[in-house]
């Protein structure tokens, strides 16, 4: 039959209903890319079922250092400069360092371990800490012994500007931090001075001065236009009885601070008097607040007997008015 091959004939196919049927053959290339499908699909699953390949040569990342940063406090005050901190993981040394000027420390505590712990010129800290790779604690303070004194410090300004270091308010420090203090004016003033407690000031007259933490603290920052004739915005404290009582709130002050507004501030001499004294004062009254000694004289000998001579008198120039008690000035520069 025609059409019709024997198994023989069909050497190179297959006898199908005695028909010849060539064997399908697959190109090599589809091959490969079956290949490397299947391979990827393997790698895929073994990735997302938790399962890598295992290589003796991979090795963990290095532990990073944990830093410790923060301010040292021994028995209650600042720790002094040079002062020995030492860390230790598991109770292995690990690192050291000496306290900076201002009691602070930096510390980069290698590891790896569960414990840190610290020691302070010898002796043993009340923190503790879990190291952790790579962690930064940069206001981790040590302290040893008892607890820390801290005291207030309260900030106030006049008209015409104000404290921008630290800020207005009231702070508390550990005894001995030395503040920051930074006044700034508004447009059209100027800084004159600090006032009130100011014995650990620096430098009172200064815009940008410190002051060391002893005690509790009120100060002020006073301020004066740059034009006015009356360069001070009233009220305005006296800075040289303000220097020599230590406080703006004291009642000789208060006794001054009538006489000045309600006698001097009412005329023109008057008012050009208080103009010239709030110009000059304030470097003496600086000098004076930080010694002991010339505040004292200047409340007993100066400050003291013009506020009696003022109080004395009182009588006559509250009845009188500011014309009849200056009437021989007037007289005089007329």
């Amino acid at each position: 039959m025609r059409g019709l091959k024997s198994p023989r004939e069909c050497a190179d196919g297959m006898v199908v209903g005695m028909r010849c049927r060539a064997a399908s053959r697959v190109p090599p290339a589809a091959i490969n890319r079956s290949v490397c499908i299947a391979g990827l699909l393997l790698a895929l699953a073994l990735i997302a079922g938790g399962v890598t390949p295992a290589r003796a040569d991979v090795q963990p990342p290095p532990a990073i250092p944990h830093e410790f940063a923060g301010t040292v406090i021994v028995d209650g005050a600042l720790a002094a400069e040079g002062t020995l901190v030492e860390a230790f993981v598991d109770d292995v040394a690990d690192a050291s360092t000496g306290v900076d000027s201002h009691s602070r420390y930096v510390l980069l505590v290698s590891g790896p371990g569960a414990t840190v712990t610290f020691r302070v010129a010898g002796r043993l800290a009340n923190e503790t800490a879990a190291w952790q790779s790579g962690r930064i604690d940069d206001d981790f303070n040590i302290t040893v012994g008892q607890a820390p004194i801290v005291f207030s410090l309260t900030i106030t300004s006049t008209g015409g500007g104000s404290v921008t270091g630290p800020g207005e308010g009231q702070f508390t420090y550990v005894k001995g931090t030395d503040v920051t203090l930074e006044a700034t004016a508004d447009a059209g003033y100027r800084f004159v001075a600090w006032t009130g407690d100011v014995g650990t000031v620096v430098e009172p007259n200064a815009r940008l001065t410190t002051i060391t933490m002893q005690a509790d603290y009120e100060i002020n920052a006073n301020f004066q236009g740059e034009e006015s004739p009356d360069p001070f915005p009233f009220p305005f404290p006296c800075f040289v009885a303000t220097a020599a009582y230590g406080t703006p709130a004291a009642e000789q002050i208060a006794v001054l601070r009538e006489f000045r507004d309600e006698v001097l501030r009412q005329s023109a001499p008057g008012s050009q008097f208080v103009a010239l004294y709030y110009r000059s004062s304030p470097p003496l009254a600086g000098s004076i607040a930080v010694n002991g000694f010339l505040r004292a004289v200047a409340r007993e000998l100066f400050v003291g007997p013009l506020v009696r001579a003022i109080e004395t008198t009182g009588g006559i120039w509250r009845q009188v008015g500011p014309r009849a008690c200056l009437r021989p000035v007037l007289s005089h520069s007329g």
